[in-house]
């Protein structure tokens, strides 16, 4: 009777295990996005996760990624994510920062209960200059940038300050000048003393100074 009973104990531990794990059920998402933007403007994009009866999924983490490309290579980079609420929407904003055409992915990697899923959507951003630039050289106030103080010359509210860039070049060109001008005249300057001693004739002699000429002394004799 035992040994019955350890057989049935057995038989049903091993249907237990044997048995298949449940398949994750099917998702669908969708995605929404703008038509269009301009360069440097915040776009809303929002995606929602449902499954396969239609009903929201809560609480999913959405990844928002797009293509980047730098140097000679490409990837995809996330701009933002969300997770779903009651409605099954995630919301992102984020500002656009290179102009052409644009792709933004929605992406669900999936859970232990769901499949993963994706949807995308294609934007324009119209041409215009980059948002981030790399400025290159020094900003010196007062040489080739407005200087930092005063009202007249303030560079956010001083009226002069917007005519600084086309006047940025002559305080440069003023001191190139002035050095040049230096180098110039002490050029000159050495040039004009060596032709003046080479035409100066040499100074007189003074009487009886020369060699082997008798000069009398003071008491009447004679060297």
């Amino acid at each position: 009777m035992r040994g019955a009973q350890t057989l049935l104990l057995a038989l049903a531990l091993s249907a237990t295990f044997a048995a298949p794990a449940a398949a994750a059920d099917p998702v669908a998402l969708t995605i929404s996005a703008p038509g269009s933007a301009a360069l440097g403007d915040r776009v809303a994009v929002q995606a929602r996760l449902t499954n396969a009866r239609g009903d929201p999924i809560e609480a999913a983490t959405i990844l928002f990624v797009t293509s980047l490309a730098f140097l000679n290579g490409a990837g995809d980079v996330v701009m933002a994510d969300a997770r779903t609420g009651k409605d099954g929407i995630a919301k992102v904003e984020y500002e656009v920062r290179s102009a052409g055409p644009l792709a933004v992915r929605a992406v669900f990697r999936g859970d232990p209960h769901y499949l993963a899923a994706e949807a995308s959507a294609e934007m324009t951003v119209s041409d215009g200059t980059a948002r981030f630039a790399h400025e290159v050289g020094v900003r010196i106030p007062g040489l080739n940038a407005p200087p930092g103080f005063g009202i007249m010359l303030s560079e956010t509210r001083g009226p002069l300050a917007a005519l600084w860039p086309a006047m940025s070049g002559w305080p440069i060109a003023a001191a190139l000048l002035i050095l040049w001008s230096t180098y110039a005249f002490v050029v000159w300057l050495m040039f004009a003393l060596a032709r003046t001693s080479r035409t100066q004739p040499p100074p007189a002699r003074r009487a009886g100074n020369d060699r082997g000429v008798a000069q009398p002394r003071r008491d009447g004799r004679v060297r």
